[in-house]
């Protein structure tokens, strides 16, 4: 916003000097405003421009451990789904809900699903396993590896 001259106070009979000044001040408080919403402005832009970039990341570093074997899919799918849904739950409640959720065995975790291990061939529950370039490995075939050598 454009401020005021002192050669337009001269030339205005109206205008007083304070009036120039009060009208001043605002116009560089306009100003200050309009450059701080430029500055958000830009700030959103190059974090939208960041999150699009983390997505494409992480679609392909996805895509890339699911089609390897390295990460079951399904394991994959239920950890991210309930990890969101953990961030879009309100709080929990003070007290305690009268519904146990831990013996609600209607939808078994994946992790409790049974892999096979690429070393012996014996199947384990996923949580007991370990996810190796070669595929799934048992704890006993995994520290007889050269991969738990470092």
């Amino acid at each position: 916003m454009n401020k005021v001259s002192w050669w337009q106070v001269l030339i205005d009979p109206e205008m007083s000097w304070r009036e120039a000044q009060q009208f001043n001040a605002a116009a560089d408080g306009i100003n200050s405003v309009g450059a701080q919403i430029g500055d958000v402005a830009s700030r959103a832009a190059r974090l939208e421009l960041e999150v699009a970039r983390l997505r494409t990341a992480l679609g392909v570093l996805t895509q890339l451990l699911t089609d390897g074997g390295a990460i079951d899919k399904s394991a994959l799918q239920y950890r991210l789904e309930a990890a969101m849904d953990a961030l879009e739950a309100p709080p929990p409640a003070a007290a305690p809900s009268a519904v146990d959720s831990s013996t609600d065995t209607s939808t078994p975790s994946p992790l409790v699903q049974p892999v096979t291990c690429v070393g012996c061939g014996k199947s384990y529950e996923m949580r007991a396993t370990e996810i190796t370039p070669s595929g799934t490995m048992c704890a006993v075939c995994f520290q007889s590896s050269h991969y738990s050598k470092g």
